[in-house]
């Protein structure tokens, strides 16, 4: 239902990851709630926007770590390729993942 992040092309060689900016939107949406709530020290604003935010963690935020191991990774290696924005609609953040080629050192012929 929820998809913050999708593969969008997965081949052999190569994993790209598309993140969906509106999620980045919805996440400033909802702080600007809980600012606007405190700052005119309305409570039921600031418990309103605070229930947002605990339901966006749960829906949207766990989304990003079941590929987070695997970029992290791929950061270390320096083998990650970032292009797009992620404020941007026409040009939404991509991440490149190279995948690893299974090299066995014990099958030499």
């Amino acid at each position: 239902m929820f998809k913050p992040i999708s593969v969008i092309e997965d081949t052999e060689d190569q994993t790209v990851y598309e993140y969906s900016t509106i999620y980045l939107w919805i996440m400033y949406g909802i702080l600007g709630i809980i600012i606007i709530g405190f700052l005119s020290k309305l409570n039921l604003i600031t418990v309103f926007g605070s229930i947002l935010m605990i339901i966006y963690f749960f829906t949207v935020s766990t989304k990003y770590w079941q590929h987070g191991k695997e970029m992290k990774k791929a950061t270390k290696e320096g083998s990650i390729q970032v292009s797009g924005n992620k404020w941007s609609f026409k040009n939404p953040l991509k991440i490149t993942i190279p995948k690893q080629k299974n090299t066995d050192p014990g099958t030499r012929g």
